[in-house]
């Protein structure tokens, strides 16, 4: 069916974007058109949106708002997604669409066991539980700074730093697989571009295991 990746709003969201059902890359889209347009970064670190009047009703009574938790403030607003237009028969898709609106706000993850990642390896030693990209992982100073945290699970970390990316418009115009890192980004990543198929990879060294 058509319209599964919208959600109505509720009344913030609605008289912020004027509309009554929308995305939430689009909402995302839409608000920072607005930080853009009425220059919000804050001066003094360009990942904190102010927030004034006009998103007052969507943050609250927040002086300023991480971006990279500007998504998580967002799950709020949204209501139930737009399906078909008929009776709703639950399909598989539908089950798996209403399970990214629990609040864990992380559809990115899937639900897959890997049972042979975790459990006890031969000499019944280490128990990895939660393990891969679900699991807490303690970042570097440099990749904390730029996030704003000082653990964040794998996924977060991604979704993160993509908000970040198209926040400040990093990807290269004539390649949008291309990053081009700035002053931020370059104590994580070095000065030259990268694409996002290598990210993980130059993420390695800013990533360790909890003790």
């Amino acid at each position: 069916g058509k319209g599964w990746g919208e959600s109505y709003l509720k009344p913030a969201l609605m008289e912020f974007t004027g509309k009554t059902q929308c995305g939430r890359s689009e909402v995302v889209k839409l608000i920072w058109q607005h930080v853009k347009a009425n220059d919000l970064q804050d001066p003094t670190d360009k990942r904190y949106i102010v927030v004034d009047d006009r998103l007052r009703g969507i943050f609250g009574q927040k002086k300023r708002v991480h971006m990279f938790t500007m998504n998580k403030e967002l799950t709020k607003h949204f209501g139930e997604r737009v399906g078909s237009q008929g009776p709703s028969r639950p399909s598989q898709k539908a089950k798996s669409e209403d399970s990214d609106d629990d609040g864990d706000d992380e559809p990115e993850s899937k639900p897959v066991k890997r049972k042979a990642a975790g459990g006890t390896t031969k000499s019944g030693k280490k128990r990895k539980a939660g393990g891969g990209f679900a699991a807490e992982v303690v970042l570097s100073p440099e990749l904390g700074n730029l996030l704003g945290a000082s653990t964040l699970p794998r996924t977060e970390v991604v979704r993160g730093l993509w908000t970040y990316i198209k926040a400040n418009s990093l990807q290269n115009p004539s390649n949008k697989n291309q990053i081009l890192p700035d002053a931020q980004m370059k104590m994580v990543f070095g000065s030259e571009p990268f694409t996002g198929f290598s990210m993980m990879k130059l993420l390695k060294p800013h990533l360790t295991k909890p003790e």
